[in-house]
Order: structure tokens, then sequence, then C-alpha cells
């Protein structure tokens, strides 16, 4: 395979996003993982590792797009709450930015 571009970052980035969303919507509150905080546990660590993910393509993202001013409200990544474009509002971003 031929290394990945900013399209394929951005398939990987918005995938990860579907499943952490996933992941929330459809199995979190499943009743069969509600009354085993265990499991719950297990299934939360591995959102938080696909959440991780997802910020390791964010960077991959910003680093090969151009780059953002230094006095912009927002970093740059999808998830960035102050994103005029933003994707959700998971507040995964970590730039600390407020607009």
């Amino acid at each position: 395979m031929s290394d990945p571009d900013k399209y394929h970052i951005h398939e990987a980035l918005d995938r990860c996003h579907i499943v952490c969303a996933n992941i929330d919507d459809h199995l979190l509150g499943h009743p069969a993982v509600v009354g085993h905080p265990e499991i719950e546990d297990l299934i939360q660590r591995g959102q938080k590792l696909i959440a991780e993910a997802y910020q390791a393509f964010g960077a991959l993202s910003i680093e090969v797009q151009p780059a953002v001013e230094a006095d912009a409200k927002w970093c740059g990544s999808a998830m960035c709450p102050n994103n005029p474009g933003s994707i959700g509002t998971d507040n995964l971003c970590t730039c600390k930015r407020t607009a």
C-alpha cells in the first residue's frame, strides 16, 4: 500500500470518531453492560484507546495541512470545541485554546 495522504488520515480520524460514537450510542447503555461494571470498565478503556488514536490522527492531519496561525481561535483539530466546523462536542481536543 502507498503512503497515506491527508485523505487517508482524515478517513482514519473519522472512523475513530464513528467507533467512539457507536460505543457510546449502542454499547455502553446496553442492558448487558449496565449491570456489569467490570465489563463497562473494559469497554471504556478500549474507547479511551480509540480516542487516543483519534488524537494521534488529528496531530498527523495538522502536520500534512497548512499550519494554523498562532493567534487562531482553534488549533486545527476537527474535535476542537473552538473549531467552527467541529465534528463533535466530545471535547477530546487538548489544545486549551478559548474562543
